[in-house]
């Protein structure tokens, strides 16, 4: 008899042998996060500086324009889209802004010059003008003084119930004024003024005492 002890059955298929696992490269040091995105960084910055400076438009408009080329270009690069989207919408939103600032300096400008004309022309217009004034004074009884002055000039005159006029010329931008003064110690007495300018009374009064009247072309 043999002394070999049977092997037992198995039940199931026989299990092939495990092969060896391959040998793992060496992996050199892994690659900077954002490496080959400079242009979509570059447009992202690009466009948020256009928006930030929108109210210098000569300087945010060009930053706008830079920020939309290059982030298409990013695009087209497949770099990373996120930024290259956010620096299309801000550049895009830089320039028109800017465009915008623009247009309404340049009307506001041009509202200024033209209001600066026309003051310098009513002002031109004004200085070169010539005006007749006419003073008249009355009293009905005693005596009265008269003082005239018209720029830098004066003069003064008496009378005696009676009515007075004298005329005279303004240019420019020039004022008058006349007081009629009375005499205190005469009852019942009534003094006017009266200034006509270009044939249209711009100022009267009328008192028992003194009285005052003034005109200007301005």
């Amino acid at each position: 008899m043999s002394d070999q002890t049977p092997t037992p059955p198995t039940d199931g298929p026989a299990v092939p042998p495990v092969p060896p696992a391959p040998p793992v490269a060496p992996q050199g040091p892994s690659a900077p996060q954002g490496q080959g995105n400079g242009l979509a960084i570059t447009a992202l910055v690009l466009g948020i500086l256009s928006v930030v400076l929108c109210w210098f438009p000569l300087l945010a408009a060009p930053l706008g324009i830079v920020a939309l080329v290059l982030g298409i270009v990013a695009l087209r690069k497949r770099q990373a889209k996120g930024m290259s989207l956010t620096g299309i919408i801000t550049g895009g939103v830089g320039v028109l802004i800017s465009i915008i600032v623009i247009i309404i300096s340049a009307i506001v400008f041009a509202t200024a010059i033209s209001t600066a004309n026309n003051y310098t022309d009513e002002y031109t217009e004004q200085s070169e003008a010539v005006y007749e004034l006419e003073f008249r004074a009355s009293v009905n009884s005693g005596d009265a003084s008269v003082s005239y002055s018209t720029g830098g000039s004066s003069s003064s005159t008496d009378i005696t119930a009676e009515e007075w006029s004298e005329t005279a010329t303004l240019e420019g931008y020039d004022a008058a004024s006349l007081v009629v003064t009375g005499d205190y110690e005469t009852s019942d007495q009534e003094v006017t003024c009266e200034l006509i300018l270009d044939g249209e009374v711009v100022d009267s009064q009328s008192g028992t005492t003194s009285v005052s009247c003034s005109a200007s072309t301005f």
